[in-house]
């Protein structure tokens, strides 16, 4: 019988990390009592919650390459490319159906975006990793090319999203092509390896990140490189702190000191089910707002916000110990 691999706690932790913050930051940003450094950036600059959205797409591109190789040897190319369009397609209808049924608004969800971004970063997969790397960089450079006549237009268009909407798909997909080369790079290695690895890898991103700002100011909703590049790396950084947590962990689980479990206990269930609490989240979400009016004051409205990743939690831990694991 043919051995399952073992997941990559690391990688798994990452995706529940930004589900750890994604959660009270969607949950608690219509609320005035919330501080402005738990929201997202209302023009320049970054907070914490600019971080979220491109540690969850590094850690989708993280995963890509072998899950690839991997699927194409178990059910063929056919197979291959038609999960990957019906998993895109997925995301793209329930983001859709959240913001325009839901919501009420018209705007550019995360799920539609995540849709978009993994149709268009999935044919660079197929390329060998030196010339997906070459890809990427002549895709970055278009980009920069074409954006004061197609891009900044379209950015602004959408500037309310903090995503760049529809054209901000393509700059994006650039984290996730990164990250699948990274991924594919370390996924074979020891845990150590992985761990210093992915932190050289992301002090030199973002120190290019941080250097491209003395030029390029930083700015989530035009996506501009040196945000991308500062999000980026600081995400490869997250990779690598999780490695030499989750290393720890699994050594005193073998060392006896702990009990069965070998990854970290909140991040790897969240990670397991990140679609589901995100959308149980943004249901919860929902409840909450019609509940609480927005000018509540700081208990109310921390409460709801904590109250909101409290509950998915546990839910995600529940389902963790049953097995369920429920992906596109």
């Amino acid at each position: 019988m043919e051995e399952k691999p073992a997941r990559w706690a690391a990688l798994d932790a990452m995706r529940g990390l930004a589900v750890l913050l994604m959660l009270p930051i969607n949950a608690g940003m219509e609320f005035r009592a919330i501080p402005a450094w738990f929201k997202h950036a209302p023009h320049g600059g970054m907070t914490i919650a600019d971080f979220i959205m491109p540690a969850f797409l590094f850690a989708l591109g993280l995963s890509q390459a072998f899950s690839l190789e991997r699927r194409r040897e178990k059910d063929g190319l056919a197979r291959t490319l038609g999960h990957a369009f019906l998993r895109n397609a997925i995301l793209f209808v329930f983001g859709s159906l959240g913001y325009f049924l839901v919501w009420q608004q018209g705007n550019w969800e995360i799920l539609q975006m995540l849709g978009i971004t993994g149709a268009i970063a999935f044919p660079f997969l197929f390329l060998a990793p030196p010339y997906r790397a070459l890809a990427a960089l002549a895709l970055v450079c278009g980009i920069e090319a074409l954006r004061p006549a197609f891009f900044e237009p379209g950015f602004q268009a959408w500037y309310a999203s903090g995503i760049g909407g529809p054209a901000g798909a393509i700059p994006l997909a650039v984290i996730v092509i990164a990250a699948s080369i990274i991924g594919g790079a370390l996924h074979d290695r020891p845990p150590l390896l992985r761990g210093v690895a992915a932190a050289v890898i992301g002090v030199a991103i973002l120190g290019s990140g941080l250097a491209f700002s003395r030029w390029i100011p930083t700015d989530k909703h035009m996506l501009s490189l040196s945000y991308l590049l500062i999000a980026t790396g600081t995400a490869c950084i997250c990779l690598a702190l999780l490695e030499g947590a989750s290393a720890l962990v699994a050594g005193r689980a073998k060392a006896g000191k702990a009990k069965a479990r070998t990854d970290l206990r909140i991040l790897g269930p969240l990670g397991r089910n990140p679609l589901v609490a995100y959308m149980a989240g943004g249901v919860l979400t929902l409840i909450a707002r019609a509940i609480i009016p927005p000018d509540a004051g700081a208990l109310l409205a921390w409460s709801a916000s904590l109250g909101v990743l409290a509950i998915i939690t546990v839910a995600a831990i529940i389902l963790d110990r049953k097995g369920v694991v429920i992906r596109l």
